[in-house]
């Protein structure tokens, strides 16, 4: 399927992009270089690139660690870009202590070191995303975790750089992402792989709330806030809600993904517990984002991560064919 950004801003001339080997950022770098964005992608020394080499040769990929001052001020001041989006950070929802060191450099120290370099650069807008797990209980801030602690922080240096050195900040704040490409073990693909494979899923009782948003929903956001026409002037740091707005149960997920897959769900409630500070009713994450709506619905979504799924799953039975391996 096709889709069309709509209520996207404008693709900016120039862009420099942290976190381009994840998901959201993968998605994002593609859809500036089809736009024809100049775009430098800011990586870490050791990263994966392998999934970026379709647009490796039309993109610079430049290392640099999170805490290398003059480095990433260098690469900065050579991309000479109009907007960094920020997504390169360490995110994970239940720390180790071995933890806490990686989620305060990536997501504090790192942040502020770009948004310095940014300043050097004459650079002035920057987008981050920001989390659902900021606002347990509903609270304005309500940390669920220690990432979410971290990612108040990283807002906080955002505010710093705007009310003392004219940064323009948005944090765009989402609960989920999802869509076609997504490697991570989240919940959807899962429910989307067991219809298909059969395979049996463990769970929790499923009462907890999700809300999820497609990729190209969450890209047409980030440029939506990237467009100098929604700019609010220098000196700004802004926080927008980009959920969809349609919130679900687990269970009520579940029964959606067996219900466009047409076959039944081999799914086991209540083995797994819930995580501490789970959100079992609709959260508010503050101003929508103006301009901008959700296009892609969750059953469009559904449908595709379900055809994709099929089509994988009949490709390596073919596979498993062709070298003579009988299906388990």
């Amino acid at each position: 399927m096709v889709v069309q950004l709509a209520s996207a801003g404008a693709v900016p001339q120039r862009a420099l992009v942290t976190g381009a080997t994840g998901f959201i950022g993968g998605v994002l770098a593609r859809r500036l270089i089809a736009g024809g964005c100049v775009t430098t992608l800011l990586v870490r020394p050791g990263s994966d690139v392998a999934n970026l080499a379709d647009i490796a040769s039309r993109a610079a990929i430049c290392p640099a660690a999170v805490d290398d001052v003059e480095g990433i001020a260098a690469i900065v001041a050579a991309a000479r870009p109009n907007v960094v989006f920020h997504l390169g950070v360490h995110n994970i929802s239940m720390h180790r202590p071995s933890d806490i060191v990686p989620l305060f450099q990536s997501n504090v120290t790192g942040s502020a070191i770009l948004c310095d370099a940014m300043v050097r650069g004459s650079c002035p807008t920057i987008v981050a995303v920001g989390s659902a797990l900021q606002h347990g209980d509903g609270a304005p801030f309500g940390p669920v975790c220690l990432y979410a602690a971290a990612k108040q922080a990283m807002q906080d240096v955002f505010e710093y750089y705007a009310q003392c050195h004219s940064l323009r900040s948005i944090t765009l704040k989402l609960f989920h992402a999802y869509g076609l490409g997504d490697r991570r073990p989240r919940l959807l693909r899962l429910l989307c792989r067991a219809a298909v494979c059969g395979e049996t899923l463990e769970t929790t009782e499923g009462h907890q709330v999700i809300d999820l948003t497609h990729v190209d929903d969450v890209v047409a956001a980030l440029l939506r806030a990237a467009d100098t026409s929604f700019a609010a002037g220098d000196g700004h740091a802004q926080s927008f809600s980009i959920a969809s707005g349609r919130p679900v149960t687990v269970r009520q997920l579940a029964d959606l993904v067996q219900h466009i897959a047409g076959r039944p769900l081999p799914i086991v409630w209540g083995v797994l517990p819930y995580k501490p500070r789970e959100f079992f009713a609709p959260v508010s994450l503050g101003e929508r984002l103006s301009g901008w709506e959700p296009r892609i619905t969750l059953e469009q979504g559904i449908a595709d991560m379900i055809a994709a799924e099929d089509a994988n799953h009949l490709q390596s039975a073919r596979s498993r064919r062709a070298y003579g391996v009988s299906p388990q």
